[in-house]
């Protein structure tokens, strides 16, 4: 059975948005916003999707952005305010880089 028949509509969405940037700039970076510690950004070799969703794509790695997510995991929660802080600077620079968000 074709397991793409499957998957969510918003799955399939993503699915084209990822092999779309693979296919145009040659390159797929995935990431999470919320990475809770775990691997923030890793490049797609265009086989099966991880299990694991992915939040946003980019045509190619960033450190500037990695380290935005990194910091904002390890910076202690002092309340919704100041998190947007870093929730927006995350997407500004996602926004930068030619990334999209995934549904």
């Amino acid at each position: 059975m074709d397991r793409t028949m499957e998957m969510p509509a918003n799955g399939l969405r993503s699915y084209a948005v990822i092999a779309s940037m693979k296919k145009v700039k040659g390159a797929a970076w995935l990431g999470r916003i919320n990475g809770e510690g775990r691997q923030t950004l890793w490049e797609w070799d265009g086989g099966k999707l991880s299990t694991a969703p992915a939040d946003f794509v980019l045509p190619r790695y960033d450190a500037e952005l990695d380290a935005l997510l990194v910091a904002r995991y390890k910076t202690e929660y002092k309340g919704v305010e100041n998190d947007t802080k870093w929730v927006e600077a995350i997407l500004r620079r996602i926004n930068q880089l030619g990334g999209e968000l995934l549904s």
